[in-house]
């Protein structure tokens, strides 16, 4: 098997953990070597409602813009995130959809604002 392949399958597994439960499973997928992984498994404990807003702010600052793009994306219903650093990300695609969240959020906070 592949290295894309195996993470496809850790992916699905991580997907499927979020619609039967498996939050043990999500959990441990938000260190996996593979974005698309990490990513999957913030999907996977938001949908269980298992995502915590620390784990949210670590996934802020992953190195792969994929991940931290799908944390500002889950941010939304957590109003407990700062999205501030999302905010200033080197990535438009990552400050895009922080500025969605803090909309969500509704943030009028000055530095939010500016």
């Amino acid at each position: 098997m592949s290295d894309q392949q195996a993470s496809a399958a850790r992916r699905r597994e991580v997907t499927i953990a979020g619609h039967t439960g498996r939050a043990d499973i999500a959990t441990e997928a938000l260190s996996d070597a593979d974005a698309t992984v990490r990513a999957a498994a913030l999907g996977a404990l938001e949908r269980l409602g298992e995502l915590t807003d620390d784990m949210i702010r670590i996934a802020l600052i992953d190195p792969d813009l994929i991940v931290r793009r799908r944390a500002a994306e889950v941010a939304a219903t957590h109003p407990g995130v700062d999205m501030l650093q999302a905010l200033d990300d080197g990535d438009p695609r990552v400050v895009e959809v922080a500025a969605w969240t803090c909309g969500e959020h509704e943030s009028n906070r000055d530095e939010i604002v500016a």
